[in-house]
């Protein structure tokens, strides 16, 4: 046997060795870990999906594929090596288009043999989720109704002042209300003279939605009702976005049943940025299906506000303005100030 051929063996036997090994031991020490930059987002809004691979071991891994499925529609898969003792990072840029709770469950990690002949795959778990809150609403109908809803907020917090601190007088325009009218000061100047207020008085809002109203059973809302429902869930979006935008405290119900969570049918008075996206997320959970009626909806916050004047509560509909505003109306006598947004007239 010459030296040549000793060299071929000794080659040949160190390979399979080698792809033996590699066989056996395709995925042991690797590990998967996955994240995401942002759990709430908008539609199209662009998250990073972080991808950690490890391998803890002291061998060279010749490839490593990562299936990772996010949807049905979405899909990620990349092959890679990895070195001993190495991690690789991945950052994926993945928007979702469409207001939901997405729930992502694992990646199947493939480490290859030696030779690249064959592969050995295993699941690794995963669990976490991404909720896409509704897009805003915007038209010609929601900007009249929401306008005159803050409105009257406005009016009411006017004529609602506290009485007791008044810091100056001015002239009357004619647009004061005749309470403010100090004459004391009137017959000391000889004009029209009303009182300025410091308002004391924290008006606040209620934000109801309300995704149908016929009955009280937990059921499935009809198929065609899920446009008229995604309108309800962005005109929400729409309205409490412009009450944190003047900065009105506002609470929030509603009688939508929300996917993996519960606990968004009532939303204690609060602002800001937290506030709001606690909202949102009860929003982007949304199902098709109602957890009561209207009418029960109704009594729930006329309960809350029995003893308050300084209420503006606004409900948010999907159609049948006329039967709601007659439901609201018998069961929330003590609810003093009340608007009605419909989806079906949002076009």
């Amino acid at each position: 046997m010459t030296m040549s051929l000793v060299l071929l063996v000794m080659f040949a036997l160190i390979v399979y060795v080698l792809q033996w090994l590699s066989k056996k031991n395709a995925l042991n020490g690797v590990e998967y870990q996955r994240e995401i930059s942002k759990h709430l987002n908008a539609p199209d809004e662009p998250f990073k999906l972080i991808t950690t691979i490890t391998n803890n071991s002291f061998r060279i891994i010749p490839f490593v594929s990562i299936n990772e499925r996010l949807t049905d529609e979405v899909f990620h898969s990349a092959k890679v090596y990895l070195l001993p003792r190495a991690r690789l990072v991945r950052r994926v840029d993945v928007s979702l288009p469409l207001r939901g709770r997405y729930g992502f469950t694992g990646a199947t990690i493939g480490g290859g043999d030696f030779l690249g002949l064959s592969q050995s795959d295993k699941w690794f778990s995963s669990k976490f989720e991404v909720v896409i809150h509704p897009r805003k609403a915007h038209g010609n109908y929601i900007d009249k109704v929401l306008g005159s809803f803050l409105g009257e907020i406005s009016v009411k917090r006017f004529i609602m002042p506290d009485p007791i601190l008044i810091t100056g007088f001015n002239e009357y325009t004619g647009r004061e209300p005749m309470k403010a009218i100090s004459w004391p000061q009137t017959l000391r100047s000889g004009k029209m003279m009303v009182k300025n207020y410091d308002f004391t008085t924290e008006l606040t809002a209620t934000v109801v939605v309300s995704l149908d109203f016929l009955s009280d059973k937990n059921d499935m809302l009809p198929v065609e009702m899920a446009d008229l429902v995604e309108k309800c869930l962005s005109i929400a979006h729409t309205v409490c976005a412009e009450l944190e935008k003047r900065k009105i405290k506002y609470e929030f119900y509603s009688n939508m049943v929300t996917s993996g969570s519960n606990g968004w049918d009532h939303v204690k008075e609060g602002s800001g940025s937290r506030h709001l996206s606690h909202i949102l997320e009860g929003l982007g959970r949304a199902m098709l299906f109602k957890a009561e009626s209207l009418e029960k909806l109704t009594m729930r916050v006329a309960k809350s506000q029995k003893h308050m004047t300084d209420k503006a509560t606004v409900f948010i509909i999907p159609n049948r303005e006329d039967m709601a505003l007659q439901i609201i109306k018998q069961s929330g006598k003590e609810i003093k100030m009340v608007s009605v947004i419909s989806a079906d007239k949002h076009k």
